[in-house]
């Protein structure tokens, strides 16, 4: 296991600062898009309360398979430390591992996409079966992240798309050829007439 992509010391109130690090897939930095490295889809994997040698295990695993890893404490940081960290770092939402995963779950679940003690030793058994667990619970998610990573490790950036038919507009700046197609629909529907009353008003919607 290499070095850390990113490395963080956390000040959790009425307990000890915690060490965090991050470890992202080939080609993902700490930038905007990955703020400390962190890819959005696939989604993370945090490691509550893994020790360094089952962190030496399954990191290497869950980057091969795209995902940023984040590790917390090398010793039991305890469920609000974990949750501190994760917010720290801007994680919204990850797969979590380790002696914390099922409380961490429990607390917040709307954060938690899946929860994996793991058994006392990381074997090579145990991390295949924790990536099939981690694949069997990955989201679908409803719009495309900044930055991705496919099941080979290539990263691919998507480039914010604007549309066209953005309003308001001003008669010296008339809308684009695909926005008055759009608004220019026969009001046969009730999204149609609603872009018939935009356009009335001087607004075009947002196709």
């Amino acid at each position: 296991m290499g070095a850390p992509t990113c490395e963080e010391t956390i000040d959790v109130p009425g307990a000890a600062p915690l060490a965090v690090a991050v470890w992202a897939p080939e080609g993902v930095v700490d930038e905007p898009g990955t703020p400390f490295g962190v890819t959005y889809e696939p989604a993370p994997v945090v490691l509550a309360g893994v020790s360094g040698q089952d962190a030496g295990e399954l990191v290497p695993a869950l980057l091969d398979s795209g995902r940023s890893v984040v590790t917390v404490g090398g010793e039991v940081p305890g469920a609000a430390g974990a949750l501190e960290a994760m917010s720290r770092l801007g994680v919204t939402q990850a797969h979590l591992a380790g002696p914390l995963a099922g409380t961490i779950a429990q607390k917040v679940p709307a954060r938690a996409l899946s929860a994996a003690p793991l058994p006392e030793r990381a074997t090579a058994n145990a991390v295949a079966e924790l990536l099939a667990h981690i694949r069997a619970h990955e989201p679908r998610r409803r719009h495309n992240p900044l930055v991705s990573v496919d099941a080979a490790g290539r990263t691919s950036r998507r480039v914010p798309r604007t549309s066209s038919c953005a309003g308001p507009w001003l008669p010296t700046s008339p809308p684009s050829r695909q926005c008055m197609a759009t608004c220019s629909t026969p009001a046969t529907s009730p999204a149609a007439r609603r872009a018939a009353g935009a356009v009335a008003s001087g607004r075009c919607p947002t196709t």
